[in-house]
């Protein structure tokens, strides 16, 4: 009874905080493995105190939900629920950063297959845009395009309709341009129509909304400006995040991890071979 007792005072006088002893290998005596501390991920970055003027549009996006788009002269600024953009001036493209997977790229032409489409920029996709009219949204005064594209047999020349997009774009935003061609890569629409304020897309139905018995081109918003004002920004508004581990691929930014990743290319391999035997 008394080494027992000896052996519980010896617990209790033991530090709570005192580490295991490692070994050679980086084990503790336990065997258990150190784990190095998460990347504490920015949401952005300190304030400068320098205050520059630019203009803040709230939208709503088919893809991202609620969006906060800010415009400046430093740069240009995009928030999600899931992704926030950074885009510098003179960069290439958007830095994308997906705050649930800690992970960011930056988005271009040549790594962005989406990207590519929405921009007309797809080997093989051709448009043709004509002019409907003129409406004010969000109080800037917006021409209406109608732009319809097509996917080109390279073989035949042939033509096959994909889908009708409707812009109504504005060049009534007083920034500089080069800022606003940046834009169109970050709303992924072409830059000759202005500064996208509403975008429709009519499109053919999903194999989901298949399933639920609609037919014929489904109407799409892709952007819509819900409000949109002149206003002044900190300077760390358009300065990029820190913390985040750089990917090449949309979709390895959007996978928390390597077998969700795998998983998903899985379901679509299986995807393809169904729709192969179905034919």
């Amino acid at each position: 009874m008394a080494d027992k007792a000896d052996k519980e005072d010896e617990v209790a006088d033991k530090p709570v905080d005192e580490a295991e002893p490692e070994d050679d290998l980086g084990k503790t005596s336990k065997g258990k493995v150190p784990t190095a501390p998460e990347k504490a991920l920015s949401t952005i970055a300190p304030k400068t105190g320098v205050m520059i003027p630019g203009l803040e549009f709230n939208q709503k996006n088919e893809f991202l939900g609620s969006t906060v788009l800010k415009l400046s002269a430093s740069g240009i600024r995009l928030d999600s629920p899931n992704l926030t953009a950074v885009f510098p001036p003179g960069q290439s493209g958007p830095n994308v950063y997906n705050p649930m997977t800690g992970k960011f790229m930056v988005l271009t032409n040549k790594n962005s297959t989406f990207l590519r489409q929405s921009t007309g920029m797809d080997k093989g996709i051709s448009e043709e845009a004509s002019k409907v009219g003129t409406d004010t949204i969000a109080g800037y005064k917006c021409t209406h395009f109608k732009v319809e594209k097509y996917l080109v047999n390279p073989r035949t020349k042939e033509k096959n309709h994909q889908w009708t997009t409707e812009i109504w774009g504005t060049r009534e935003l007083a920034l500089p341009k080069p800022i606003l061609n940046d834009c169109s890569k970050l709303t992924m629409m072409p830059p000759e129509f202005g500064f996208p304020m509403r975008v429709i897309r009519h499109t053919a139905p999903t194999d989901q909304e298949r399933s639920k018995g609609l037919v014929g081109q489904q109407k799409r918003v892709m952007i819509d400006t819900l409000v949109a004002k002149k206003t002044s920004f900190d300077k760390c508004n358009f300065q990029l995040l820190t913390g985040y581990t750089p990917v090449k691929d949309e979709m390895e930014l959007m996978m928390a991890n390597d077998a969700e990743l795998d998983n998903t290319l899985s379901e679509m391999d299986d995807d393809k071979e169904e729709k192969s035997v179905s034919r």
